[in-house]
């Protein structure tokens, strides 16, 4: 498959270069995200080691075999990468031969042994111990201060999501979830600074840090109302605010490396229920806002994922090249359509609210394609800083218009499975670093409707994809090794993982929401017993 998606990617493209641009840049941004197929538990787990396949690898990675067999099993492989190389080459070609056969004949290790639970075929040494590079978690926590607790509108009392917090004059900081809840670690000696809280339309709020310590905090937010009487006095020519918002690109935004280290996690849910759970913390090497051609490089630190095996069901879907579009969606770094001057003509703009943004003005600006335009393009809001012209965020969707664009998010799926995009909704938002803005927070969610064919029953699946920035850092910015860099467009929930608990307990990351929080917590004892 990756050489094919390889000539599809081409493909695109080259139509970016000789087909109207607008319509080229669409298919390219969303056409990677993810892809669909048909998981049958065939094989139970006494018998799949025993299971014969068919197995043809050339000049290829023991990581691409691995795949390869939990293509033909439906079972993926857990290991600690301290004890396999999967980056080793192997050639296999092997007829009728049982699982656990091939996977002697990949390692050729005699100490190796295998171990299925649920839907994993865990690889391990019975000698080897766990590989921890962190002190033990009750030394890390008594030096660390955790916050936590829920961010409500002061009138609704309903919770906010995704809220940013941060310390003020510190590069660190972390965001709510869908539910307005949050925990923030953070290190004992920022205990007598003032926590950031800010969020669009809602006044800023500061408070010592000690206040928050020990508590199960409810912190309610202010909206802040601009009189429509002012908005009428300021009210500006939409285009050329966003055109002088983009001449002052390089006065805004950074225009040297940084390197972020962030949180990111991928769910798919049908209805209600979640299906796969994967979160991580990449490490970024950030480039210049400044200069668009230089591609930003991403290193995984920690990782784990969930596979919710009682609610699976015959269909399965996963998510691909996650993280490569929370990357493209920096759209300060990799112009988007709607704010490319060349596109412009294609939208209708107009300037209609101004809106508070940490005690600062933003112009709202709504934007939409014109009615003569016959291709899905986007709408929403954009959010202009109205002292620095500096855009701060922006919320958008693709403005489905024929059921022919809808189909463009699926990669891959069986036959048999008919597929409906519903809706794909974005946001992203910046906040200011040492007077230079750079990317804070993305959110990427797609509602999709299936059903099989010749059936008249569908269900419902809603997956998202989000990035939080925790902290930045423009000290000694080097460079990741070409060895450590991930590649952007895999798909995450195939990948191994190892479990840390200590890391995952003191660690800033967005609170995981019901039901998901819960089984999380059941699924620390199954992963810890692959060890």
């Amino acid at each position: 498959m990756g050489l094919g998606m390889k000539k599809q990617k081409m493909i695109l493209f080259y139509r970016l270069k000789n087909h109207n641009k607008y319509f080229g840049f669409l298919r390219a941004f969303i056409f990677f995200i993810f892809y669909l197929f048909i998981f049958k538990s065939i094989f139970s787990q006494n018998t799949i080691l025993k299971h014969r396949i068919n197995i043809e690898i050339k000049n290829s990675k023991i990581y691409d075999a691995l795949n390869e067999i939990s293509k033909q099993t439906n079972y993926f492989f857990t290991y600690d990468a301290g004890i396999i190389s999967s980056e080793t080459i192997v050639n296999i070609d092997l007829e009728n031969v049982t699982v656990a056969d091939i996977l002697s004949y990949i390692f050729k290790d005699k100490s190796l042994n295998y171990k299925v639970i649920e839907d994993h075929i865990v690889i391990f040494r019975s000698s080897a111990s766990p590989k921890n590079n962190f002190p033990p978690r009750d030394q890390i926590l008594t030096k660390n201060i955790i916050l936590k607790g829920k961010i409500i509108d002061a009138d609704t009392e309903l919770g906010i999501p995704f809220v940013s917090l941060g310390i003020i004059g510190k590069n660190t900081g972390t965001a709510t979830n869908e539910n307005g809840e949050f925990k923030f670690n953070i290190s004992e000696e920022l205990s007598k600074s003032e926590l950031l809280i800010s969020h669009i339309g809602y006044k800023k709020f500061t408070k010592p840090v000690e206040y928050f310590i020990d508590k199960d905090n409810i912190i309610s937010l202010q909206q802040n109302f601009i009189s429509i009487q002012e908005v009428i006095i300021r009210n500006n020519n939409p285009v050329l605010l966003i055109k002088s918002a983009l001449r002052k690109k390089n006065k805004n935004y950074s225009t040297k490396p940084y390197k972020l280290t962030t949180y990111y996690r991928e769910v798919v849910k049908k209805k209600d229920v979640f299906l796969t759970f994967f979160e991580a913390v990449p490490s970024i090497y950030k480039t210049s806002y400044s200069n668009e051609f230089n591609r930003d490089k991403i290193k995984i630190i920690k990782s784990r994922k969930v596979i919710n095996n009682e609610q699976i069901d015959t269909i399965f879907m996963k998510l691909k090249g996650g993280l490569e579009s929370v990357l493209t969606l920096d759209f300060m770094k990799n112009p988007i359509d709607f704010l490319m001057p060349e596109n412009m003509k294609y939208y209708n703009y107009r300037t209609t609210d101004i809106v508070s943004y940490n005690e600062k003005s933003a112009y709202v600006i709504e934007f939409e394609q014109k009615n003569n335009v016959k291709t899905s393009l986007y709408k929403g809001k954009i959010y202009i800083e109205t002292e620095s012209y500096a855009i701060v965020g922006s919320e958008f969707e693709v403005n489905f218009i024929n059921n022919k664009d809808r189909k463009k998010f699926v990669v891959k799926k069986h036959r048999n499975i008919k597929t409906k995009t519903l809706s794909a909704k974005y946001k992203v938002f910046y906040r200011k670093n040492h007077n230079k803005y750079m990317l804070n927070h993305v959110r990427i969610d797609l509602r999709f409707r299936i059903r099989r064919a010749k059936s008249i029953r569908t269900s419902n699946y809603h997956t998202f994809i989000e990035l939080a920035v925790c902290n930045a850092d423009s000290s000694e910015v080097k460079k990741f090794s070409g060895k450590e860099i991930v590649k952007t467009n895999k798909v995450f929930i195939d990948t191994n993982f190892e479990y840390d608990e200590t890391f995952w307990e003191t660690f800033n990351y967005i609170v995981p929401e019901t039901p998901i929080n819960e089984t999380l917590k059941h699924i620390k004892i199954d992963i810890n017993e692959c060890k």
